[in-house]
């Protein structure tokens, strides 16, 4: 991600804050959704005596407890010790394709079955869409890191198959998998990229020059103060803006202003009449 793309000044501390705190959520949304899937495979494996998952129940329950102990390290790592801006997008792409390719080796430890291939289909949608909601980025990043996601499912699909019917219907439930994946990429990489331009525009609002506005610390008759930091210097400030006078009010001035500049005007004629008046005695006289 380049500094042109960011909407937040890249390698600042912001930034990286900014990063950490979307990434552990996104690894606690992910890790919620991986426990829904696994509370519902463990019932589905009591239900039916483990027929489900075949002779590689075991190698299924470990992958799983893979993905679950991932999404929990990287969700408590990322609410600890500050992380640097490359490291966090590193981790970022990593931790997404990781997940997605554990998913797709839930579905290679089970036994063949529609339910199996559309919880793969399932689990990797929502990595990728909750990613974008939560995590957004550019669209060319987001486009490649959901990309790479979504290509362990489409070969899991390819390779393995799931028997639906008969033959054909194998085939098209592959190119119907494959589109699935394809238009969850397209989905996820649009939607990251209007969630990412509609954080630049609101970034944008609350800076003001060099300054970037943060919490209101008072207000008066003349302006309001806001807290801000200067975007060279990182040095907190103080900004007083002045607030805007309503046309009423400013008429309202005006006229005063006129009326005050008559009256001062007025004045200093009739004291210059007064000391150049003639006595009234020669007025008199003549």
């Amino acid at each position: 991600m380049s500094d042109s793309d960011s909407p937040v000044p890249a390698n600042t501390e912001e930034a990286a804050h900014d990063l950490q705190d979307r990434l552990a959520r996104f690894a606690r949304a992910v890790f919620v959704v991986t426990l829904v899937i696994g509370l519902a495979s463990l019932g589905v494996g009591l239900v039916t005596h483990g027929q489900v998952h075949g002779g590689d129940a075991a190698h299924h329950e470990l992958v799983h407890a893979g993905a679950l102990t991932l999404a929990f390290v990287m969700w408590i790592r990322c609410r600890g010790k500050p992380l640097s801006l490359p490291t966090l997008e590193i981790i970022d792409a990593g931790f997404t394709i990781a997940e997605c390719v554990l998913y797709s080796l839930l579905g290679f430890t089970s036994s063949l079955s529609f339910g199996v291939g559309l919880t793969v289909m399932l689990a990797m949608t929502y990595t990728l869409v909750g990613r974008s909601i939560l995590v957004p980025s550019a669209f060319s990043r987001t486009l490649w890191i959901s990309a790479l996601g979504a290509t362990p499912a489409v070969v899991y699909f390819l390779v393995t198959g799931t028997p639906v019917g008969s033959v054909d219907s194998q085939h098209i439930f592959e190119v119907f998998a494959t589109m699935w994946c394809t238009f969850a990429v397209v989905t996820a990489a649009a939607n990251s990229r209007q969630l990412y331009g509609l954080r630049a525009k609101i970034l944008e609002i609350g800076k003001l020059g060099q300054y970037t506005l943060e919490e209101k610390l008072g207000e008066g008759g003349m302006g309001v103060v806001h807290r801000a930091t200067h975007a060279m210097l990182r040095r907190p400030a103080a900004i007083k803006l002045l607030l805007k006078v309503a046309p009423a009010r400013r008429t309202r001035r005006g006229s005063s202003g006129r009326s005050s500049s008559r009256v001062g005007s007025a004045t200093p004629t009739r004291s210059r009449s007064s000391t150049t008046a003639a006595p009234p005695t020669a007025s008199s006289t003549t």
